[in-house]
């Protein structure tokens, strides 16, 4: 049996000059200014038939044509429209707004191309006088691995950072793994005290394992950044600002990484396991954020790669239900303590709610 999954890759481009950078800043700003019209039109679209809502998207793409090319502007407005879809379902009704510098481009406009031995990024830039538009070439790094994928595989939408100078695009796999009914239920609870909680049951919902991340020196880390770019604003270094930006990013992604590797490599020793996590649109934890929703889906397609078994639950009520009687009261839950009010059960409150989504 097998399954087809996307995965996401990267490319870091080498050193560009100061032309190549400003021409993409002025492409970035104009996808970012066509992004945030369209999302401010989104919700006025809410109510509109199916019909009405897409001549009034072709209205923007209109509006926008003139100054980008269409099949990025394409990619702003849909961009715009997906991110608009997730808040909606999170029950808040706020247009998205874009503040990073980032550039989407449909699959069909652009292309790897070499020449003079380098591999270099391709697609259409800026419109001409004849209403053609010139392309740009990115010089992007790569080694025999990345070579040989670009020559053989089929790449989806690809999106250009220019903070940390970075293509990243996804392509699809197909994985091969048995087909098995679960008889290992691992919950995973995210949380900024703890930023992922792991409970191991058997089909008797015996706990097997419990593995606790904490969060502590994530929080110390982060902090430390904050109040950096706090002084470096107060002097005008905004240069400084970007860049530690870029890194805190990097940063967080390499935390995210190890985390979901550790949960794979333990799920793959206890037989036929299914991971199971809770299905949120907007992670909201703290006043320092933390991308938990990067988390997820590293620990989704590492888990679907190895051939193990995901699958997202309903959030409603896994922090407070009781794991041992099933009584469910927000008075069960008071901060990290979790003490049930109808049979004194006490615990680790985000244990309870790994356990919880175990069990469902």
């Amino acid at each position: 049996m097998g399954s087809i999954n996307t995965k996401a890759i990267s490319f870091k481009f080498m050193s560009l000059t100061k032309t190549k950078q400003k021409r993409l800043q002025k492409t970035a700003n104009l996808f970012k200014k066509i992004y945030n019209l369209a999302a401010i039109r989104l919700p006025s679209l809410k109510e509109k038939s199916q019909s009405k809502s897409r001549v009034a998207i072709e209205a923007i793409r209109k509006d926008s044509r003139s100054e980008l090319y269409t099949q990025i502007t394409q990619e702003a407005i849909e961009y715009a429209r997906s991110n608009y879809c997730t808040i909606i379902q999170s029950g808040e009704n706020k247009p998205p707004q874009l503040k990073a510098d980032i550039i989407r481009i449909h699959n069909q406009a652009w292309s790897f191309k070499y020449k003079n031995d380098r591999c270099y990024l391709v697609f259409p830039i800026e419109r001409q006088a004849n209403n053609r538009y010139s392309k740009i070439w990115l010089p992007i790094k790569t080694n025999d691995f990345l070579n040989n994928m670009i020559k053989t595989t089929k790449f989806g939408v690809g999106q250009i950072n220019l903070n940390n100078q970075t293509f990243m695009t996804s392509f699809k796999v197909k994985n091969e793994f048995e087909a098995y009914t679960p008889e290992t239920m691992i919950g995973i609870d995210l949380g900024l005290n703890n930023l992922a909680v792991m409970a191991v049951l058997n089909v008797k919902n015996q706990v097997l394992k419990t593995i606790f991340w904490n969060g502590k020196e994530v929080r110390h880390i982060r902090k430390r950044f904050h109040n950096y770019r706090k002084a470096v604003q107060k002097i005008g270094r905004m240069d400084c600002n970007k860049k530690s930006k870029g890194f805190e990013r990097n940063w967080m992604k390499n935390v995210n990484h190890n985390i979901s590797r550790e949960i794979i490599e333990i799920a793959k020793k206890y037989k036929h396991p299914i991971i199971q996590m809770e299905e949120l649109h907007r992670f909201k934890r703290g006043k320092i954020q933390w991308n938990f929703y990067q988390l997820r889906q590293m620990i989704q397609y590492k888990a679907e790669l190895k051939g193990i078994k995901f699958k997202l639950i309903d959030p409603k009520g896994t922090s407070q239900t009781c794991n041992k009687c099933g009584h469910i009261s927000a008075d069960n839950r008071n901060g990290l303590n979790f003490k049930c009010v109808k049979c004194n059960y006490s615990v680790h409150a985000d244990f309870n709610a790994a356990i919880n989504i175990a069990k469902i």
